[in-house]
């Protein structure tokens, strides 16, 4: 059963719930701070009402695979495996990609306190 259940969480947190709704409304979070796609940059370009909506789908889908696991009877160990998967996706997502892919191969060599 996990070995279903895990990448599925995986899947679940990787994907890109907040980026896709902002697209939508034709913002791409990402180009707009070099910083960080997150709450501020969101809050700055969606305002409170969207990035509210995009804050409950994130938490939904670090929910329903806990939801889903304990339905099926799962222990705490698997659930909290499962919790990690979905954390893992999130950080770590297979199909986002950074719209400025040379930035870290560029400028590592350039900045001095790397050396």
């Amino acid at each position: 059963m996990m070995f279903v259940l895990l990448p599925l969480s995986y899947a679940l947190g990787a994907l890109p719930l907040g980026y896709w709704l902002a697209r939508r409304r034709g913002v791409d979070l990402r180009t707009a701070s070099p910083y960080t796609l997150g709450l501020e940059t969101a809050l700055r370009r969606l305002g409170p009402g969207l990035t509210l909506l995009a804050f409950l789908l994130d938490f939904a889908k670090g929910y329903l695979p806990l939801a889903l696991g304990r339905g099926l009877g799962l222990g705490v160990e698997e659930l909290l495996a499962l919790g990690v998967a979905v954390y893992l996706g999130h950080l770590y997502p297979l199909f986002f990609r950074d719209p400025w892919p040379l930035r870290a191969k560029v400028s590592a060599p350039l900045d001095p306190r790397s050396r």
